[in-house]
């Protein structure tokens, strides 16, 4: 099961707050890590545009950040372009499941001022409540980004999933 711990004070996007936030999180026996991070991203890794110039979160650094979670059930999703950079082997471990809003080499969609959210997370958060299994609701994910695509004349962001052993019948939170 995965216990779910919510700061509900703002907090800008710099990568010390994100290093803090994550490095601090070290769940209890039965308990895993839920981190959902959204931005604009480059080849390299996520922005972290809070910062001044820029600093890209790349795969190594995203992989420290998460240490305090390893050996416990830990989803982390990406929603950002490039973000299938973030399928590497020092964070598709075997207790993990990885989401990311693209392709390693491809953007995602949806980011603009007529949108409230990108399509990745427009679908995410519209079928969240109607699943009760990782697996289920990333296969209702990349129906939905893949539908929104299409019917409004993007190409394909191709949204990628990992999954550990197992780990694609876990529940939802």
């Amino acid at each position: 099961k995965l216990h779910a711990s919510v700061d509900e004070r703002w907090r800008p996007s710099g990568i010390r707050v994100l290093e803090e936030t994550l490095s601090s999180l070290n769940p209890r026996e039965g308990e895993g890590c839920l981190v959902y991070l959204t931005g604009h991203g480059a080849p390299v890794g996520l922005a972290m545009s809070a910062d001044v110039p820029t600093i890209f979160v790349r795969t190594t650094r995203m992989e420290s950040m998460l240490k305090g979670c390893t050996g416990r059930p830990t989803v982390l999703v990406v929603s950002a372009c490039f973000s299938g950079l973030y399928m590497q082997p020092g964070l598709t471990r075997p207790e993990r499941i990885v989401i990311t809003a693209s392709d390693d080499d491809l953007p995602s969609f949806g980011c603009s001022n007529n949108n409230r959210y990108t399509f990745f997370d427009q679908c995410f958060l519209d079928t969240w409540s109607s699943h009760e299994q990782w697996g289920v609701l990333a296969d209702a994910i990349n129906r939905c980004v893949r539908e929104t695509e299409r019917s409004r004349g993007f190409p394909a962001s191709r949204p990628q999933f990992f999954f550990g052993p197992g780990l694609r019948e876990l529940a939802l939170p």
